[in-house]
């Protein structure tokens, strides 16, 4: 381990060494399936968590969308994971605007996937997200997005501003699957779990 700006943590490292988090190799096919693509973010590790690698951090811009993001690991020897916590800056200040902070959090288990990932922006921010049946979806004034990994797929829910509750459904190789608004939904076709698919 170096000690310059981009680096895993002494703990995280310990964790690794036990087996509570994967191998680095484990941890880069989970990035590679839930990374940003043509600035459209995964539900999955969205802005905050998508632009850096799973326990990296930086303290300066990189140009890769973050003013800087710091890094903690926790080990959990009973469950067999490590939750990465993350507070940091996104680079996306403007001629009137400051960068926005963040806090994020991202729980792996001992092969390296995800098992559930969160990130609060103290100022909404809007996302674009690939839509599962093709296209884009941008949310504006996203304050809070939480996943959880279900029984085969990783459950969103996306909180903006005013309350209101976008959900989306990833296959555990990135694939957006299912995605709802109140009552307006898009689904890729021949989803099986979808509750109101053909």
């Amino acid at each position: 381990m170096d000690d310059g700006n981009k680096r895993k943590d002494l703990l995280s490292e310990w964790c690794e060494e036990d087996g509570y988090a994967g191998t680095a190799t484990e941890r880069l096919r989970q990035e590679a399936y839930f990374s940003p693509h043509y600035n459209r973010f995964s539900p999955v590790r969205p802005s905050g968590l998508g632009e850096m690698s799973i326990g990296e951090q930086t303290m300066e811009d990189e140009g890769n969308g973050l003013d800087w993001r710091s890094v903690a690991g926790d080990c959990d020897p009973v469950k067999g994971s490590t939750t990465y916590s993350y507070n940091g800056e996104l680079e996306d200040s403007g001629l009137f605007s400051f960068d926005t902070p963040f806090s994020a959090a991202e729980t792996v288990d001992s092969s390296g996937k995800i098992q559930e990932s969160w990130v609060d922006y103290e100022v909404p921010v809007t996302q674009t997200f690939a839509a599962p049946d093709g296209g884009d979806i941008e949310i504006k004034d996203i304050v809070k997005i939480e996943t959880e990994h279900g029984d085969s797929n990783y459950f969103t829910t996306i909180t903006t501003a005013n309350g209101d509750k976008h959900k989306f459904v990833t296959s555990p190789e990135g694939v957006p699957e299912y995605y709802e608004h109140g009552y307006f939904f898009r689904y890729r076709h021949g989803f099986a779990d979808c509750p109101i698919c053909p």
